[in-house]
């Protein structure tokens, strides 16, 4: 599902964000990706959903080597992989539905089938009743929660989580961990980034941790 062979990451005057990176994530698999602050986390994320290119090295995305895809390729194949920021990234004059029906809408979708497959998203967590409200009426946890569903409206193959309970509190945490459980129960592929120890070790799932943009377990 996700292979990295010697991928590296280099940026401007020579910074190395990510070293000789192999790791391989399986069809269905629940995995944390984990490492202290400036371990290269959400670089290696961007990487896995086509944010930025590899300095050096392979990825294998779904079946297809993404550093030899043509830009034209990239759209179809990132419509497979849904991500979840810490920030939410949210549009705050856009409601709900709206928010969540801007992937279907640029995929073509009817208008029908848009208010089934979005109202179908926010009744699975919890959130049809907040439909016509904008973000900034909500609070932090059903902001993330808009943008889990915002991620899988389309039923993506991968799920990539940046820090999705960094500034959230214990309960809310939970809440959004035993989600991210039922959509891996449900087939996809997820992958969390996180630095939370608690979580890791409150959840038995493969690790895969970095530190200095370096693999030292997976």
């Amino acid at each position: 599902m996700i292979q990295l062979f010697h991928v590296y990451k280099h940026y401007l005057k020579g910074n190395a964000a990510l070293e000789d990176i192999s790791i391989q994530v399986e069809k269905g698999e629940f995995v944390f990706l984990t490492g202290p602050s400036g371990a290269g986390k959400t670089t290696l994320l961007k990487l896995m959903f086509l944010a930025e290119p590899p300095t050096k090295g392979q990825i294998i995305i779904n079946g297809y080597n993404v550093t030899r895809l043509k830009k034209s390729a990239m759209p179809f194949l990132r419509r497979n992989i849904g991500v979840v920021f810490q920030d939410f990234k949210l549009l705050p004059d856009r409601t709900v539905f709206d928010n969540v029906a801007l992937t279907l809408a640029v995929l073509g979708m009817s208008r029908k089938g848009i208010k089934k497959k979005v109202w179908e998203i926010l009744k699975m967590i919890g959130l049809q009743h907040k439909l016509n409200a904008y973000p900034l009426r909500l609070s932090g946890g059903e902001q993330q929660r808009v943008s889990i569903a915002r991620a899988l409206v389309n039923e993506p193959a991968i799920l990539l989580a940046d820090e999705p309970t960094g500034n959230l509190d214990p309960d809310l945490t939970n809440d959004i961990m035993k989600l991210f459980e039922e959509i891996n129960i449900r087939g996809t592929t997820v992958v969390v980034a996180t630095h939370d120890k608690g979580l890791i070790t409150t959840y038995n799932k493969r690790i895969i941790t970095l530190e200095h943009g370096r693999i030292i377990e997976k």
